[in-house]
């Protein structure tokens, strides 16, 4: 009574806390997210471990320098760990992780939004390295109208209000999950509400490990004092129950005799999140730290024992023997989760409903384990879709498909952000007057000479090259891009032509270029041999300031003036101040402005403002 008391008065004092961070969780969107920046946490921000961890690793064994990996923990004591290791790691609400999580374009866990930092996290891509194949039902899968995610999906109005209030990070659908087979991305698509190529079918980065040569990785003194006896290493690992029931009872007691029988010894680890008293221990029975990384334990383990758990799934690719342990299968269906597989059905090994048919059939599994090996490897066939240790890899090259495919697109506080940047106040006008078929364009023809020596141009790793139509899907949906992939398609039948800067395959900036026609509202000649009309020049908002615009038009100069153009002429709305600083920093010239009016229902007509010398004294007619 006094811990649901507890938990309760807990429960509702982070409620009303949280109410006061939702403004910060919407002003988080507004700021510019760096695409070299990526943030991970893992099981709340509590632990250093699971698949998070894992991918963490091998991203800062790959990094070629280009992005920066920060671990984002909420116990201070693991992100001085970190750091000592060589890691960048900060707490949470430090300065230094505050400003990562804010300016991070890719949020990575393997829990929810609240492992790094959910408050900070909103126009960020979040990506869920799940915690593993899915034998227990959750989220929108659970069906226990008890249980408080029941409440929080399906319940009453007020119930799934207050509740998203006080977790909102379950509500918060991710931009990619990972599984281990196409039965286990539909499972998790529906659990998340999200379509099916949304979640990819990876492996998880965590069983790479199972795989790995035997490392030097400090163990539990007891672990690594029965290894070095030749003793049998059998390890249980129970989920835990929402219910709070314990998991161990000291009926286990009972095995110390048979396990000293069988030279092995037994190894109790309790779930990160399972808060019950320690198990009583006894003669070759040992218990290990809840927030222990099970993993570096796995490959030297000879049978796993457990009921409901993941690691079920996960062992099974070492091909060794494992028992299920369900005495309690009615309850724990009743009063914690619904299963989406049952053990008994799927079983990969012997399924014990009591403590006496685990005595036996402990002892039959040591003596013969291949006696279930094909039945094991139907099941592994079944739920991993790969058996290697190239999980990462994958998680890696899915990442980088999703930021390569389609760009975020901005919320509506991001919009208003961007407008009010890179508009000015007229300008804001002026457009709010499209909405009612009043254009107005004051804008002035540049002209650019093209001379001297060709230059080489470092790239930094990026990639220059003209687009073709299997790019334009890219294109359009990159944020802030204002026209459609139709569009682009029309452009590129009509002759005219698209150059981009890309990093791998993701899509930095472009720029279009007509060879025949300089044509903008109410501007418009036919251009002669040597000309052409550049357009349409864009580079993306989160890599503004970092000289991309600069590297953009050297390459696009370089490439026109080996095809022999040596004059590019180009249109700039006057009220575009960065947009004219830039144009003339890279010398083109002022030609002349016009105002381009149309009215509705009326054709619209271009006047000339001001006609302009060019530096050199040259003038020339461009009259229509």
């Amino acid at each position: 009574m006094h811990r649901n008391m507890r938990q309760s008065i807990r429960y509702l004092g982070a409620a009303l806390a949280r109410v006061y961070l939702l403004p910060l969780y919407a002003l988080s969107g507004l700021m510019p997210r760096s695409p070299d920046l990526w943030v991970f946490g893992s099981w709340g921000g509590q632990r250093y471990a699971d698949n998070a961890a894992a991918f963490f690793e091998h991203c800062e064994r790959q990094n070629d320098g280009k992005r920066s990996h920060v671990w984002i923990s909420h116990r201070l004591d693991i992100a001085r760990e970190l750091r000592a290791l060589g890691h960048r790691a900060y707490w949470w609400w430090s300065p230094a992780g505050a400003w990562c999580c804010l300016r991070a374009s890719l949020h990575l866990f393997d829990c929810f939004p609240k492992d790094t930092n959910f408050w900070l996290s909103r126009g960020a891509r979040l990506v869920n390295l799940w915690s593993g194949v899915p034998l227990k039902r959750f989220e929108r899968d659970i069906d226990q109208p008890g249980n408080r995610y029941y409440r929080l999906f399906h319940g009453r109005p007020w119930e799934r209000l207050l509740l998203g209030l006080l977790m909102p990070w379950h509500v918060q659908r991710p931009d990619l999950v990972i599984a281990s087979s196409p039965e286990t991305r539909g499972i998790t698509a529906r659990a998340f509400d999200i379509p099916q190529d949304r979640v990819a079918v990876t492996g998880l980065p965590r069983n790479d490990r199972l795989f790995a040569e035997d490392s030097d990785e400090q163990l539990p003194a007891s672990f690594s004092e029965a290894l070095a006896a030749g003793r049998r290493i059998v390890l249980y690992l129970p989920t835990f129950r929402d219910s709070g029931k314990p998991a161990v009872s000291d009926e286990w007691l009972r095995l110390g005799p048979r396990l000293q029988a069988m030279n092995a010894s037994l190894f109790i680890k309790l779930h990160p999140v399972d808060d019950t008293p320690p198990p009583r221990l006894g003669e070759q029975i040992h218990d290990l730290p809840r927030d222990l990384d099970v993993y570096r334990l796995l490959p030297k383990v000879d049978l796993l024992i457990s009921d409901y758990s993941s690691i079920i799934w996960d062992f099974l690719l070492l091909d060794r023997p494992l028992l299920l342990y369900v005495p309690d299968k009615a309850e724990f269906i009743a009063t914690s989760r619904g299963l989406n597989f049952d053990p008994d059905e799927l079983a990969p090994g012997p399924v014990c409903h009591d403590f006496s048919s685990l005595e036996a059939a402990l002892a039959d599994s040591l003596e013969h384990s291949d006696r279930f090996a094909g039945r094991r490897r139907e099941v592994r066939s079944r739920l991993h879709s790969h058996v290697d240790a190239s999980s990462c890899e994958r998680v890696l090259a899915s990442i980088r498909e999703l930021l390569a495919s389609a760009e975020r697109k901005p919320g509506c506080f991001e919009q208003l952000a961007y407008r009010l940047r890179y508009n000015s106040v007229p300008r804001l006008f002026v457009n709010a007057l499209k909405r009612v078929g009043i254009v107005i364009l004051p804008y002035y023809l540049f002209k650019r000479r093209i001379s001297g020596l060709a230059r080489q141009i470092d790239l930094n790793g990026c990639e220059f090259r003209e687009l073709s139509a299997d790019d334009m899907p890219r294109l359009a949906a990159l944020p802030m891009v204002h026209a459609d992939e139709a569009t682009f398609r029309a452009r590129l039948a009509a002759g005219q032509r698209c150059f981009g800067l890309l990093d791998g395959e993701r899509v930095l900036g472009f720029c279009w270029m007509d060879p025949q026609r300089c044509s903008y509202p109410g501007e418009g000649f036919v251009l002669q041999a040597g000309e052409a009309y550049a357009f349409d020049v864009f580079t993306v908002p989160a890599r503004r300031g970092a000289s991309l615009a600069p590297l953009l038009n050297a390459c696009f100069t370089e490439r026109l003036r080996a095809e022999g153009v040596h004059t590019v002429y180009g249109v700039v709305d006057s009220m575009n101040e960065p947009s004219l600083r830039f144009t003339e920093k890279i010398g083109s010239r002022r030609q002349r402005k016009n105002l381009y009016l149309k009215l509705p229902g009326l054709p619209g007509r271009s006047f000339l403002l001001r006609q302009i010398e060019s530096a050199d004294g040259e003038r020339r007619d461009l009259a229509a």
